[in-house]
């Protein structure tokens, strides 16, 4: 996903956030006591703060802010490059004690990343970042790329890749950085610190660079953080936290194992040279706050916090609520996997006078969203008890009216647990079993429009268990799937060898007291990750592949096929569309579940629909802008000259001199059923042209087709290919092969397809793709059609013949975020390469 398309996708989220009351609200003014918030004139229990210890409204720190700004003003604005104020030394020094090692005061705490890692980290080194670390760790991240390290993505808490890449790297790297979070801050759970240890006694080049943010005050000797509780200090290892949140001021702090190299990040790193610096009132409440944390009164804070986090935990598995990681942190994470069961039961708990924080995209996977509480010092057991028994009573309600189970929920995690968390799932849950019968599936009971009144569904895996003559009046004139190509779909991308070429296929039709009013197809395949990223990504991600084929592909339930064009959902918009397509989406949500796929892809339908998008981000599919598509109609003239009248004046001229009045010197041929069929030879020699184009094209990277697919066009009714000869004479080949072909598909309607093309370049200059295009024209005319699809890419070339673009759109429901993690390097990485 490119990054405007990201963008365009979180704005869409989180406007959906804000208008569930979830997200982007505004408190109204009230004195604050750390646990209530009004909200539209309602006082409502808040679980949202991060403040743990409660410290944010003790006299105390207020008294610090108000010395620090009696004494030094509203702010001291001048460079720490040049003069600090007084109270930075005293600040630092206390810091320095607390943490047990040299600390430097941050401006923030992601202001120090990006400050320290460029600083830390050079073109003589290597980062392993997991891949659910702080998007301010990634971002330090990518400066240190800018200055020649080498970055890496692992999954997150994947033991194995950490070893693997650690030994790896370490045999050419001079220093090798492993990048986490003391505690994530989404889903509470913590890293593997024997294994830390292990490998940085291993290895003399392995660092440690550790973002504790949410771990700071709640643990370890004077409220130093949970990572330093579980881990002590060593010498290659740095410690980022955050001064706000528990420690209740602002700005963020940073422990180094030596004062010099802490003094090298201060003067060296630029944001803490050349930014502002913390001010006053911030200043005055740190060292406030590090007075706390260095007395015996920390002890007790601590102690009074502990007691709630455990009997919270107490509480969330006394009542069976889906909990996901349970350990000491003050963050928990609740299982819902569909959004929309976040969205309502956000909503039902605000009802209940309860505020609650939803974990949603782009912070987990859409599939993995969940109900975030953040536990602090201000809630009495009794509030924690109010939360937990009016969660215990709305869960089920949510699941209920959302349709759904808490088993076919925790599925979606099963795959984003450390290892002993994945052993308890699966042993709770089962192995999930796949499987690719062509019987209709059974039903369900579920929620309530499982198996709503007077709808049946039908699922089916051969296009040859439907009724042929229903599914080609519902889909037949759509593309380049009437039944007659869905079944050389099925003879040429079933039981293949290569893992790219070998589909399964899933055809469902919903039916109301008989009649259809929902029908598609979905193909389970192997995808390239890259597939709709720019030009310069996927060249950069092929030559990955040229040692490691399948790097960065994965299993995919898509609607439609890689071989079919078109918008392949029928939809009766006058019946109960929306019960008919939720239960298409559940069942293909199942079926990614059950195979262990990568993500769910509904694909190909027209843009600027927002009820279909409501609804669709509604049931947790991410909305993706997909390549434009082109469509002309070629039912607007009856001679050439009327065709060219159509075009723009040097559109009109190039079409005439180098298409029109250059026709008569080609040879066309007709392969296909009712026509010639091809040799051998032949189709392997179209095959070869076919290829000429693909390494060009990988604007759409997909993999190459096979090399039956061209054959199985032949040998079914619907498919042509029209073979373009130069003869030697006009300057074509000596031994008169083709030098360019179509592969075009006539549905049962009005609308033809041209799908495949091949082009000998050595010929470019002759014309050849714009021969192609215009003998497609011919082709769909001479067929009767209306409208001609020509596809996606080559936007210029299909504008000049007067095509019309087509917006449509792809909705993505991926299981984790890993692909797009490590796809994301490699897009600053091309970035970098395209601005040196």
């Amino acid at each position: 996903m490119e990054a405007s398309e990201f963008l365009a996708t979180i704005h869409e989220v989180f406007t959906t956030g804000r208008q569930n009351g979830a997200m982007f609200q505004d408190a109204e003014d009230r004195p604050a006591d750390g646990k209530h918030i009004i909200l539209d004139g309602e006082e409502l229990l808040t679980f949202g703060s991060c403040c743990y210890l409660g410290l944010e409204t003790d006299p105390r720190l207020k008294e610090g802010v108000i010395r620090a700004v009696e004494r030094y003003g509203t702010q001291f604005s001048t460079s720490r490059g040049y003069v600090s104020t007084p109270l930075y030394s005293q600040v630092e020094e206390h810091l320095s004690e607390l943490f047990g090692g040299p600390a430097l005061a941050l401006p923030t705490t992601t202001l120090g990343h990006i400050a320290a890692i460029p600083v830390l980290v050079n073109e003589k080194d290597a980062i392993i970042l997991d891949h659910q670390v702080h998007a301010s760790v990634q971002t330090g991240a990518t400066q240190a790329r800018a200055g020649g390290a080498t970055v890496e993505v692992i999954r997150h808490g994947d033991v194995g890749s950490l070893e693997e890449r650690a030994e790896a790297l370490t045999r050419t790297k001079r220093h090798v950085w492993h990048m986490i979070d003391g505690v994530y801050s989404m889903f509470g759970d913590l890293p593997d610190v024997d294994l830390l240890t292990r490998l940085l006694n291993r290895y003399e080049q392995f660092h440690v660079y550790v973002d504790d943010a949410h771990g700071m005050s709640v643990d370890g000797k004077h409220g130093r953080g949970v990572h330093l509780a579980r881990m002590p200090h060593h010498p290659r290892m740095i410690f980022a936290t955050s001064l706000n949140k528990a420690f209740a001021a602002g700005g963020g702090c940073m422990v180094f194992p030596t004062d010099e190299l802490r003094q090298k990040v201060r003067m060296c790193g630029a944001p803490l040279t050349f930014g502002g610096p913390l001010q006053p009132p911030m200043l005055g409440a740190i060292l406030a706050s590090a007075k706390i944390h260095l007395s015996s009164e920390i002890e007790t804070l601590k102690a009074e916090l502990r007691t709630r986090v455990e009997f919270l935990n107490r509480q969330l598995l006394q009542r069976e609520l889906p909990l996901l990681a349970h350990n000491h942190a003050p963050i928990f994470f609740l299982r819902t996997g569909p959004l929309r069961l976040a969205w309502n039961v956000a909503r039902r708990m605000r009802r209940r006078g309860i505020y609650v924080n939803v974990a949603a995209y782009p912070t987990v996977p859409m599939k993995r969203s969940g109900i975030r509480l953040s536990v602090t010092r201000h809630h009495s057991l009794e509030d924690i008890e109010r939360l937990v028994n009016a969660l215990a009573e709305e869960w089920p309600l949510a699941l209920n009216e959302e349709g759904l189970t808490q088993d076919e929920v925790d599925r979606n995690f099963i795959n984003d647990f450390e290892d002993a968390q994945k052993r308890r799932l699966r042993e709770l849950f089962g192995k999930v079993e796949g499987g690719n019968g062509r019987k209709p599936a059974s039903a369900r009971t579920r929620g309530p429009w499982a198996v709503p009144t007077g709808l049946e569904l039908q699922h089916v895996t051969s296009i040859d268990d439907l009724d042929a003559d229903e599914w080609d009046r519902l889909l037949g004139d759509r593309g380049t799937f009437a039944v007659s190509a869905l079944r050389m779909l099925e003879r040429t991308f079933r039981d293949r060898p290569e893992p790219e070429n070998n589909w399964l296929f899933h055809y469902f039709v919903v039916r109301h007291d008989g009649r259809p009013i929902a029908a598609t197809f979905f193909t389970e395949a192997l995808w390239k990750d890259d597939m709709l990223m720019r030009s310069e990504v996927s060249r950069r991600v092929e030559a990955h592949r040229r040692s490691d084929p399948y790097f960065l592909t994965s299993k995919m339930l898509a609607m439609g096929s890689l071989l079919s064009e078109g918008n392949h959902l029928f939809l009766d918009r006058t019946g109960r569309w929306k019960e008919a397509l939720a239960w298409i989406l559940d069942e293909a949500s199942r079926i990614v579940q059950q195979r262990e796929l990568s993500a769910l892809v509904v694909r190909d339908l027209p843009d600027g629909d927002p009820e279909l998008d409501a609804f669709l981000l509604d049931a947790g599919l991410v909305k993706v802008p997909m390549l434009t598509s082109f469509e002309l109609a070629v039912d607007r003239w009856n001679t050439d000259q009327e065709y060219l009248a159509l075009l723009g004046r040097s559109a009109r001229k190039a079409m005439r001199e180098e298409v029109l009045e250059r026709e008569r010197d080609w040879r066309f041929r007709l392969l296909g059923v009712g026509y010639e069929q091809p040799t051998p030879e032949e189709l392997a020699h179209l095959h070869r042209l076919y290829l000429n184009v693909k390494a060009r094209k990988v604007r759409l990277n997909t993999f190459d087709l096979p090399d039956t697919v061209l054959r199985e066009m032949c040998r079914t009714p619907g498919w042509e290919i029209v073979a373009l000869h130069l003869p030697v004479e006009r300057g074509g080949p000596a031994d008169g092969r083709a030098v360019g072909f179509v592969a075009g598909f006539k549905g049962t309607g009005k609308r033809y397809t041209g799908m495949v093309c091949g082009i000998d370049y050595d010929y470019q200059k002759k014309h050849v793709y714009r021969q192609i295009l215009w003998q497609t024209i011919r082709r769909a005319r001479f067929h009767g059609c209306t409208s001609l699809a020509l596809g996606v890419d080559a936007d210029f070339e299909k504008q000049r013949l007067g095509a019309r673009a087509q917006g449509q759109c792809v909705y993505l429901q991926a299981t984790d975020h890993f692909g797009g993690a490590v796809m994301q390097q490699i897009v600053h990485e091309e970035a970098l390469k395209a601005s040196a």
